[in-house]
């Protein structure tokens, strides 16, 4: 009796394991590629506008404000989308596990592309907002890619999916500030006559956001045709908490049954007390391992009805380091521009950029500045194509996380640490546009771990999230995540901002006669630089330690995990 057993005991509690010789299941190239065409197109849209905003705020605008509210008024219309999302994106989430994925999906493309097209007749501030708050209100796309992805994959190919939309993520971010920069002002003071080019003339930013939306028809007539549907439920009757009808496992493991199934997860088999009929391992050999069987209404997991999804800890952990996470690289894209190109030092730069105020940073270039960060994105290009597919399956999105978060913190410390590689340098009169090799290495070193840290980071939490809760409930579990993520980058930019402007502004104190009291003043200014950049490693390590203390069956797609293990996270 032990010795029949035993082999169903494993294929229901015990997942095979990560990595293991299990064959790859081939993409469902359908819905992955219509997933990355609505990826690419939200990120390219989202990024479209940031190359051109100061000028149409200056130039667009009727009256023009006053120079000095420039800035301010860029980073409200920033934050207008991120703040517009968190309101809707846990709503979208839900209506998605409602009415179905592509509905949601093609609602969303269509609304964000319309406000998009709307800011290019922009011709005040309020309208300008407006336009960016209902972008964001229309659109909870991010979250529901993520639902649909985790639909149609398993645990050998999920990772492979979602590096496919990432990728596409990262190549619409490319191309769309790239687009924003060329199709902005096409006409000039210049241009002949017609009335093209006194549209274009009365609206010099309409044509990149033209532009930007046209690429809606042909992203919602992929995602209509290709995205694979869910079939519905075939009833209550047959339908519960923990999964739908039965299928047989091997009793090596392996897959615990279909993703593009029933709406529900199916059960695992071997649990002969969670089937119905026929119980104690009676009758023809293998005691329940048929694949007609279905789950009894009386079992427990019939009868409990789903908790709420902020009852399932692991989910709300994982929503938790996505938030974090979204929040810290939001706030390093704030700090990182600022302190590179700060003059180095009070008395000017080595790079020639005049007096500054102390303020402690690298005195780059804009050229070196974007060539640096072009530098982090091919590295990031490059490592999620390559490398993390393989990564991923092997050792899991938990691992992959922490080694993630390991490298931003080593990437993080390394930033302002440059800045003391160059008063030996700069004593060497080395000008120019280029910093001395030593801080160049070392910013080429931290942009690499960076760029490597940010598929890593994201995706396996992507992962995470998906995983953390059964298909009935992804959407919503995703949408929330979203919202929560879309409020952490609205607040981040504003926080990164202040603790530059409060940090600079203590290292600005100080200086006047005397060596001491020079190296105590330069002290101050390396301490006020690398202030700002603690709050992102801080953030980073509480959201691995919290990954690290998520259980293990997260690793895996719900559908995958044994089934006893489900309802125990609603307690």
């Amino acid at each position: 009796m032990k010795s029949s057993e035993a082999p169903a005991k494993q294929s229901s509690d015990v997942p095979p394991p990560l990595g293991g010789d299990t064959p790859e299941t081939p993409l469902p190239w359908g819905t992955v590629l219509a997933c990355g065409a609505i990826s690419f197109t939200e990120s390219f849209q989202q990024s479209l506008l940031y190359p051109f905003t100061p000028a149409l705020i200056r130039t667009q605008f009727t009256p023009p404000p006053p120079p000095s509210s420039v800035g301010v008024m860029a980073g409200g219309l920033a934050a207008a989308w991120h703040f517009g999302g968190a309101t809707t994106a846990a709503a979208w989430g839900t209506a998605a596990d409602t009415i179905g994925r592509a509905a949601v999906l093609v609602a969303g493309t269509a609304g964000f592309s319309a406000a998009t097209a709307a800011l290019g007749v922009s011709k005040s501030y309020r309208w300008a907002m407006a336009s960016r708050v209902a972008a964001g209100l229309a659109n909870g796309n991010a979250g529901v890619v993520k639902a649909a992805l985790a639909d149609a994959t398993d645990g050998s190919n999920m990772a492979r999916a979602f590096s496919v939309t990432g990728l596409m993520m990262v190549v619409g971010g490319t191309l769309g500030p790239v687009a924003g920069g060329v199709l902005a002002d096409p006409v000039g003071e210049g241009g002949g006559g017609g009335w093209l080019a006194t549209l274009l003339r009365t609206y010099p930013y309409l044509l990149p956001c033209v532009v930007g939306a046209a690429l809606a028809p042909p992203t919602i007539v992929a995602t209509a045709l290709l995205l694979r549907r869910r079939p519905r439920s075939r009833g209550a009757a047959n339908a519960h908490p923990g999964g739908g009808s039965v299928e047989a496992t091997p009793p090596g493991g392996g897959s615990l049954g279909r993703r593009d199934g029933d709406s529900d997860p199916p059960l695992a088999v071997g649990d002969t007390t969670s089937c119905g009929g026929g119980g104690g391992g009676g009758g023809g050999g293998g005691g329940g391992s048929s694949a007609s069987l279905r789950p009894s209404r009386s079992h427990p997991l019939a009868a409990t009805p789903a908790p709420p999804i902020y009852h399932n800890r692991p989910a709300m952990a994982a929503v938790g380091v996505y938030t974090l996470t979204a929040g810290a690289f939001t706030m390093l894209d704030e700090l990182f521009p600022l302190f590179a190109s700060a003059p180095v030092d009070g008395g000017g730069d080595h790079v020639g950029h005049g007096g500054g105020g102390g303020l402690g940073g690298l005195g780059v270039s804009l050229p070196t500045l974007g060539g640096s960060l072009a530098f982090s994105a091919v590295v990031s290009f490059a490592f999620q194509l390559l490398v993390w597919p393989v990564a991923a399956r092997r050792y899991g999105p938990r691992r992959m996380y922490v080694t993630g978060a390991a490298a931003l913190a080593v990437s993080v410390a390394a930033t302002p640490a440059v800045r003391l590689l160059l008063p030996a340098a700069a004593a060497g009169g080395g000008g120019g546009d280029a910093l001395p090799r030593p801080a160049a290495a070392l910013l080429g070193l931290a942009l690499g771990l960076r760029g490597v840290a940010s598929p890593v980071c994201f995706t396996s939490v992507a992962m995470l999230v998906s995983n953390a809760a059964p298909r009935s409930a992804s959407g919503a579990v995703n949408g929330v995540g979203q919202s929560a993520a879309s409020l952490a980058r609205g607040v981040a930019p504003l926080l990164g901002g202040g603790a530059w402007s409060l940090a600079t502004a203590g290292g600005r104190r100080g200086g006047g006669g005397g060596l001491a009291l020079a190296a105590a003043t330069a002290a101050v200014r390396g301490a006020a630089t690398a202030a700002p950049f603690v709050p992102v490693v801080a953030a980073v390590c509480v959201a691995a330690a919290v990954v690290a203390r998520l259980p293990a069956v997260l690793d895996r797609p719900y559908a995958e995990r044994p089934v006893m293990e489900r309802p125990r996270e609603g307690v």
